[in-house]
This record gives C-alpha cells, structure tokens and sequence, in this order.
C-alpha cells in the first residue's frame, strides 16, 4: 500500500470516528426509548420514563380503539360521552380531563381523550398535553 493511501485510509477512520463521536455528544442528556414513536418520545422528553410508560398503553389503547368508540355530545358543549363495550365515560374538551380511573388518579391523557382527539384529528399529536399534571413534568424540560 503507497503512503497516500495509507493517509486517506487514516483520514477516512478518523472522519468517522469524529461522527459517531459527535453523535454519541448530541444524544447526552436526551432521553430516548426505542419503543416509542415520535409523539411518545416527545412526551419522553418533558417528563420522566415512567410518566410516559404510563401513558404508552393508553396511547395504544386510544389509537387502536378510536373507531369502535361511539362519541356523543351533550348539551353542555364542553362534555363529550365516549360510549365503549361495557362502559360510557365523560370527557371534558376544555382540559381533556376524562372520569376513568386512570385519568381520575394518575391526572394524565387516557385512552378516551386520546381516541376522541384522533377522531377529530386535530392537528399536531393526539396526546393531550393540558391533561398532563404538573407534578409529572420535569422542571428543567426544555422542548429542543
């Protein structure tokens, strides 16, 4: 092998090993799980793994579920009915707060709110930020 290309070799390893560096530099302090998609992984982000891995099974039940749903407005405007299988729950539009369970005592985005939000498909995600506590929130999130 000549000298020069000797030195392109080199100079090739050394670009690459500049890259994965830069990568491995831009990832610290991220959190990243490989699981998730985009919107889940933006959650991720502003809160702790275990916020998101709590709302990961509704996000799926939601997506997976939104048209077997029945959704049903009542007089009050701000309420939607969402008419499941077994049960009927109340969704309020204005802070998409549901009386679930879930929604009721981990104060973040349920199945229900999710599904409706998809049904309408509004824009950006179908992940309700409003109904996400504050207490789940990380103090120093900044979304980048």
């Amino acid at each position: 092998m000549s000298m020069a290309a000797c030195i392109r070799t080199l100079c090739n390893y050394d670009m690459i090993e500049e890259k994965e560096y830069r990568y491995k530099i831009a990832r610290i302090g991220r959190r990243t799980h490989a699981g998730f998609d985009e919107e889940l992984s933006n959650v991720l982000r502003a809160t702790t793994h275990f916020t998101a891995e709590q709302i990961q099974p509704e996000y799926a039940a939601g997506l997976a579920k939104y048209a077997k749903y029945m959704f049903e407005q009542t007089t009050d405007e701000s309420i939607i009915l969402v008419h499941g299988e077994r049960h009927t729950r109340r969704l309020h539009v204005e802070d998409w707060l549901c009386d679930c369970s879930f929604a009721v005592s981990m104060r973040l985005p349920c199945r229900h709110a999710i599904a409706y939000r998809k049904h309408l498909n509004v824009q950006g995600g179908v992940i309700p930020w409003k109904s996400i506590d504050e207490r789940w929130m990380n103090v120093d999130a900044s979304v980048r």
